[in-house]
């Protein structure tokens, strides 16, 4: 059996293939809980080790069957390599900046000096079992008892850590008061995530912050811990709550964009975005000094397609309500699609958006039309306050 294409689907892996007859084969790996950030294939072409937020994992390409899994960063990571030989896995995570490599024989982070032993004395006309004993890769090693108690143990290190940070950021992110006219008779929609609609119910409410402020984008705002590496903002927000609190504020979503047989831009109604953060600094009499801006959410963003050289010109167009795609799992429940995928706010089209652009804007790295307007953008951890008003004129 031939690979010819791999392809990241929502939390799952599809991967497909080409047998002789030239037939397509797919094996699903649907394991993950998070979005799958990348592959890479074993040296042997056997098996296939894939990171999402929070875990390694190496699968068995014939069957699907996952062979391994372990906890690696304590931030997302974004990309993956085998060594040629077998025995590391190496990770890289833009979050945390750094760079790790693994010792997949004992799933770890300490690496041993490795001596390549001699080759295997193979046969003369060695039988195929003889032979595929003789290449075997480490990766092919099954775990024993000691390995898998290091494993557990490492991975509830990890997720300990990992809930320590997360619960002290939010409870730092409850003290963060919206920058609005009397917050207090915001109307709160759900209650956990902190999103709210005006008292009057013509507007949507809610906090983020600044992730991402230089390099290409696809997403103005994504769900945290999901798009962050492409969206200048990060939400604590569940995607179905936002689409919930649009139309309790009268908004009309319309359809997802449609790629074939014809390219059709997703449709809705219109929603304005105005962004609000505030700065400190201290005045001529050496006094503390806070200052709240506004912006649209425009300004923010590059439109590199309508910039000159030496002229950098905002994102003209706007975002309408186009409302995520669902579909069904393999039990038959729906399924919100954003809820996987984290889009919220789309600058590259997708079906998953909640709000997209309805003009085509391709995701292929090339081809994409938008930057951030880093000279506009507040610094990285600012506090957001988001502010979604339809607009039906």
């Amino acid at each position: 059996m031939k690979p010819v294409l791999c392809t990241l689907c929502f939390v799952s892996f599809l991967f497909v293939s080409l047998n002789a007859e030239e037939k397509i084969t797919y094996v699903e790996l649907p394991e993950h809980t998070g979005g799958i950030r990348a592959m890479a294939f074993s040296p042997d072409g056997k098996k296939i080790v894939t990171i999402d937020d929070e875990n390694i994992r190496i699968w068995n390409v014939e069957s699907g069957k996952l062979l391994h899994a372990w906890p690696t960063h304590t931030m997302g990571m974004h990309t993956a390599a085998v060594s040629s030989d077998g025995l590391r896995v190496a990770t890289a995570s833009k979050e945390d900046s750094t760079v790790r490599i693994w010792d997949v024989t004992a799933f770890s982070l300490e690496i041993k000096p490795h001596t390549p032993a001699s080759p295997p004395s193979v046969p003369a006309n060695p039988t195929p079992s003889e032979k595929e004993e003789a290449t075997k890769s480490r990766l092919d090693l099954p775990p024993d008892a000691n390995e898998e108690a290091e494993l557990t143990a490492l991975r509830e290190q990890i997720l300990a850590q990992e809930r320590a940070q997360e619960l002290a950021l939010i409870e730092e992110e409850r003290k963060i008061i919206p920058l609005v006219d009397d917050p207090d008779k915001l109307i709160p929609l759900d209650p956990v995530d902190r999103i709210w609609i005006t008292a009057d119910r013509k507007k949507v409410v809610l906090l983020g912050r600044v992730v991402f402020r230089e390099g290409f984008l696809e997403l103005l705002a994504c769900r945290v811990r999901s798009k962050e590496h492409e969206s200048i903002l990060s939400i604590r927000v569940k995607p179905h709550v936002v689409h919930a609190a649009l139309l309790a504020v009268n908004a009309r979503p319309g359809h997802p964009v449609q790629f074939s047989p014809a390219f059709v831009p997703a449709s809705g109604d219109r929603i304005d975005i105005t962004l609000r953060w505030q700065t400190s600094h201290r005045s001529s009499s050496g006094a503390g000094e806070v200052k709240t801006h506004e912006s649209p959410a425009q300004d923010w963003i590059w439109d590199m397609s309508n910039s000159r050289e030496g002229e950098k010109r905002a994102m003209q167009t706007h975002w309408v309500f186009s409302g995520s795609r669902t579909y069904r799992d393999a039990a038959g429940n729906s399924r919100y699609l954003a809820d996987e995928t984290g889009e919220l706010f789309g600058l590259s089209n997708f079906v998953g958006s909640i709000l997209d652009v309805p003009i085509q804007s391709s995701a292929d790295n090339t081809q994409l039309l938008f930057g951030c307007f880093t000279e506009r953008i507040p610094p990285i951890d600012t506090p957001v306050t988001i502010i979604l008003t339809p607009n039906t004129h």
